[in-house]
């Protein structure tokens, strides 16, 4: 049997039909929803799952990397920017004073809103070119708006705006 034990999945069975594998991951005090989807026409090998944990185990330094390409997308007016905008004309100060710093004055309120997003989901599709979707919110309290963070195999990046 060609299997894998991850460190965040469990054993993971190759020669399983299960195409779904489910966890959660404690990361800055929250949970993270983790899943692994495989296709089975075209499944992973043991090589690629090690990525995953390895992605995994490094998260805090990816998670860095991630951030700032949604701030440059953010400065070139992309659609970070638009989510960030949404979120400041959708919510009124109540709202986002739980957010933000309001009497901050060195960084604009959609600054803050953007520096706070959080991880809330990360989607692992190996064999797949979007190879990892990771989903980001301002708060999933008042807004079911994601910002979703797509590594492309090349490890290439691409933002997209999901409800």
């Amino acid at each position: 049997m060609n299997k894998y034990m991850s460190n965040f999945f469990g054993e993971i069975d190759l020669s399983s039909d299960k195409k779904y594998h489910y966890s959660e991951l404690n990361y800055k005090n929250r949970e993270i929803s983790i899943d692994l989807n495989i296709y089975i026409e075209n499944k992973p090998n043991t090589e690629q799952l090690s990525k995953i944990d390895d992605f995994l185990d490094n998260l805090q330094s990816h998670e860095e990397e991630l951030r700032k390409f949604i701030k440059s997308n953010f400065n070139n007016n992309g659609i970070s920017k638009e989510y960030i905008e949404y979120h400041t004309e959708e919510f009124d100060d109540e709202e986002l004073t739980p957010l933000i710093n309001m009497s901050n004055k060195e960084m604009s309120i959609e600054e803050q809103l953007l520096s706070n997003i959080y991880i809330s989901r990360i989607g692992f599709y190996p064999n797949d070119n979007r190879y990892i979707v990771l989903d980001f919110y301002v708060n999933d309290e008042i807004s079911d708006q994601i910002l979703v963070l797509i590594v492309e195999n090349d490890m290439s990046y691409s933002i997209t705006w999901e409800s």
